[in-house]
């Protein structure tokens, strides 16, 4: 029996995940998400690789999923929590001193420079967390955010992290519309 094209190739890893908005830009923690990101007109000028860089007009995109411990969160009275985001829950303003370790403290974005980024609640009843969707035109940027969180410079890591697990990351390269454009022109070309 022939074998076809295919069947030597080694699967490829595929999943799909839904979710939803919460609580109008809230995230599963109940904290108001993207509080630092820049605006729709900014926002270009933060997340698009510049002109002259290879792969101008495109961006770096972090996604990552998230496991949340939602009962030792839910433990913790609201104060503590914002003690561990750094911000209050009800408005979202920087507590005047925020701990070291807080959240907001450690992925600091005047430090390390701003992203666009979103989370978007996912899963079960039994199993949920955050997808994570960080863009920016600079892969350096998300990189030290996340070392941040991990304490790998500093020695102290982030205290949300003993709330939320990360299970899946990757970076990936999104082309500009202009190089997409170019690529399927080209393809075209190709195939006549």
């Amino acid at each position: 029996m022939p074998r076809s094209r295919n069947s030597s190739r080694s699967p490829r890893s595929r999943e799909e995940t839904s979710s939803w908005p919460y609580h109008h830009d809230r995230d599963l923690t109940g904290f108001i998400d993207g509080t630092e990101n820049p605006t729709l007109l900014d926002a270009p000028d933060v997340v698009l690789i510049p002109d002259g860089s290879p792969g101008a007009g495109g961006t770096i995109l972090l996604l990552q999923k998230w496991i949340h411990d939602s009962q030792a969160w839910e433990s913790l009275s609201v104060e503590k929590q914002e003690l561990v985001i750094g911000r209050r829950r009800s408005d979202s303003i920087e507590l005047d001193a925020k701990p070291d370790d807080s959240h907001v403290a450690i992925t600091d974005q005047d430090r390390f420079g701003k992203i666009f980024r979103r989370n978007m609640p996912f899963g079960t009843v039994t199993v949920h967390g955050t997808m994570f969707v960080g863009f920016s035109a600079d892969q350096q940027r998300l990189v030290a955010m996340l070392e941040s969180m991990a304490g790998l410079a500093s020695g102290t890591r982030d205290a949300l992290t003993a709330f939320v697990r990360p299970v899946t990351g990757a970076y990936y390269v999104v082309p500009s519309s202009d190089a997409l454009r170019r690529w399927v022109a080209d393809e075209s070309d190709d195939r006549l």
